[in-house]
């Protein structure tokens, strides 16, 4: 647990130490990253023909026998369901306009990315 913190602590410093230019850059490849995620995601669905949802239960309510340290047992009422995962199926023309859409994202992101941390670089001095 200790060296967990120290590396924690040494990370944090280090981040604080990084140049303008390296936290400017950090941003676009964060943004950069979560769109690779997002095409990759639309391009599994479009091969598979369905897409992984998270989907809330019809029915919430439910009995489980539940107590404390400093009360008798009982029988409380569970209101919450965690949310399951199901598969839906997608509409093909939709989720390639939705591809199309994501890789034009990514090309323009590519190509003002060094105009965009240049001028984030220029705003920290």
């Amino acid at each position: 647990m200790r060296r967990v913190a120290m590396i924690l602590v040494l990370g944090a410093v280090l981040v604080g130490c990084a140049g303008p230019r390296g936290q400017c850059s950090r941003a676009v490849d964060q943004e950069l990253a979560q769109l690779d995620r997002q095409i990759a995601l639309s391009r599994e669905a479009l091969r598979t023909g369905s897409r992984e949802e998270l989907l809330r239960p019809r029915v919430t309510v439910g009995v489980q026998v539940c107590g404390s340290p400093s009360a008798n047992v009982g029988i409380c009422a569970d209101t919450t369901r965690p949310p399951q995962r199901a598969r839906v199926s997608i509409d093909p023309a939709q989720e390639q306009r939705v591809l199309n859409d994501l890789m034009a994202r990514r090309a323009d992101l590519l190509a003002r990315a060094d105009r965009d941390i240049a001028q984030c670089v220029a705003d920290a001095r």
